[in-house]
């Protein structure tokens, strides 16, 4: 957060009301992306 890079969302409704993150537009450009689906989706990565 202090890089700017997530932001809180909103709150879960689940017990205790966790904090929800999403990443910033600062997030995309530091990792090269122009949109969210440029992300790999959790398929494509490998298990170590």
């Amino acid at each position: 957060m202090e890089k700017d890079l997530v932001k809180v969302v909103g709150r879960d409704e689940s017990l205790g009301h966790p904090l929800l993150y999403g990443t910033t537009r600062k997030f995309l450009e530091y990792f090269g992306l122009k949109d969210m689906k440029d992300l790999p989706k959790i398929e494509e990565l490998e298990a170590p």
